[in-house]
C-alpha cells in the first residue's frame, strides 16, 4: 500500500478519475454519431438547440438543487458569449457539417484541436514555446489519432 501524501491519490480517488475519464470517453465518443443520426431527422441548428437547452436546464437544475447561487450579471456576460461561441459557433457548425461529412470525420477534425491551439500560440500568440515534451505530446497526440480514426483518415481526401 501506498503512503497518502501529494504524490498519491487514494483508491476512491483513482477509481473516481477512471470513471471519470471513462464517462468523457462515452459521451465525447458517441456525441459525434448522435450528430449524425440527429441531422437526418432534424435541421442541425435546430437539433443542436434542443440539445443544449435540455443539457443546460438539467446541468443548471443539478447545481440551484445542491444550493448553489445564480451568476452575477458580470459573470453571465461572460458565460453567455463563451457558451455562444463554443455553443452555436463551435457546435452548431460541426452539427452543420455533419450533414455532408462523416461523423468519423467530424470527430478527427475536432480532436485535433489541442494541435490548433498549440499552433496558434506558438506561431501567431508567440505564448507558447515548442519544447520536446511539447512535440512529444504532439506526436502522441497525432499517433493516437491515427490509430483512433484509422477507417476515416481516407476521408481527407474529399
Amino acid at each position: 500500500m501506498l503512503p497518502l501524501t501529494a504524490n498519491y491519490m487514494t483508491r476512491q480517488q483513482t477509481i473516481n478519475a477512471w470513471a471519470a475519464y471513462a464517462a468523457v470517453a462515452f459521451f465525447w465518443g458517441t456525441t459525434f454519431y448522435a450528430i449524425r443520426v440527429g441531422v437526418q431527422s432534424f435541421p442541425p441548428f435546430l437539433m443542436a438547440a434542443f440539445r443544449h437547452c435540455i443539457g443546460g436546464v438539467l446541468i443548471c437544475s443539478y447545481f440551484l438543487i445542491r444550493g448553489y447561487s445564480i451568476p452575477s450579471k458580470k459573470d453571465l456576460k461572460v458565460f453567455a458569449i463563451n457558451g455562444f461561441l463554443m455553443l452555436v459557433v463551435g457546435n452548431g457548425f460541426v452539427t452543420w457539417a455533419e450533414q455532408y461529412v462523416s461523423s468519423g470525420l467530424a470527430a478527427l477534425i475536432c480532436s485535433l484541436t489541442p494541435v490548433w491551439i498549440i499552433g496558434i500560440n506558438t506561431f501567431k500568440t508567440k505564448t507558447e514555446k515548442l519544447t520536446w515534451p511539447v512535440y512529444a505530446g504532439v506526436l502522441l497526440c497525432l499517433a493516437g489519432q491515427v490509430l483512433i480514426f484509422k477507417d476515416s483518415l481516407h476521408e481527407f481526401a474529399n
